[in-house]
């Protein structure tokens, strides 16, 4: 398994967002071209946040976003699709996910990076192996690019994984794992971390200096 083996699948509600903040502006536009009092404009936003939080639109929304995830599933075979509990699931049609997996965006989280050993995902880690790839289908909410589990915890778990697969005889899992920790010396410089290139580089090199923490941690267990 490699670190670009896992595609991560983001609903795009950003890309809805955009398109509701450009309709704004043009109304805006619009209005004050015609003259219209200011208040005829704020009813009319009033009542199209209405329409956008009723149950049908809500459905609506759901169907649009599926059909996406379906279009990026069919582009990835054959690698299998999973979806990330408990957002993807809705995104997801059943049909075409082979299971879910659990990759929390709190392990993702600005300062908090981690990697969790009661979340370990070994049947994703597997797919992946197997297969060549594997798609993981996740959402967040609306107004954020990516959920912090998709651009930060799937990297870092990838990572962790990837150079135990590398050190350990036999490989993970079902290989030995040993006690000892490689020095940072041989792990630094070459550890197979793949971030969004939208992370700053400040923060990636604080995920990367807490890598050797992680594989040390799981080579104990």
């Amino acid at each position: 398994m490699s670190t670009n083996a896992v595609v991560s699948v983001p609903v795009p509600a950003g890309v809805r967002v955009g398109r509701v903040a450009a309709a704004d502006k043009d109304e805006d536009d619009e209005f004050a071209l015609i003259g219209a009092p200011r208040k005829w404009h704020k009813e009319l936003r009033s009542i199209r946040q209405r329409e956008r939080t009723t149950t049908a639109n809500y459905v609506l929304s759901l169907l649009h976003d599926a059909g996406y995830v379906e279009r990026a599933a069919a582009a990835a075979r054959p690698w299998p699709l999973l979806a990330n509990l408990r957002a993807g699931a809705w995104y997801a049609p059943p049909a075409l996910r082979l299971g879910t997996c659990y990759f929390k965006s709190t392990d993702g989280h600005a300062g908090t990076w981690g990697f969790s050993m009661t979340r370990l995902n070994w049947h994703a880690a597997m797919m992946a192996a197997e297969k060549g790839g594997l798609v993981i289908v996740d959402a967040t909410r609306r107004g954020k690019r990516f959920p912090d589990s998709l651009c930060k915890t799937i990297p870092i778990w990838c990572a962790v994984l990837n150079l135990l697969a590398e050190i350990e005889p036999g490989g993970i899992p079902g290989g030995h794992l040993g006690k000892s920790t490689p020095p940072a010396s041989r792990v630094l410089p070459d550890w197979p971390l793949a971030l969004p290139n939208f992370l700053s580089a400040s923060e990636a090199d604080q995920i990367r200096s807490r890598l050797p923490d992680f594989s040390a941690k799981m080579r104990r267990q």
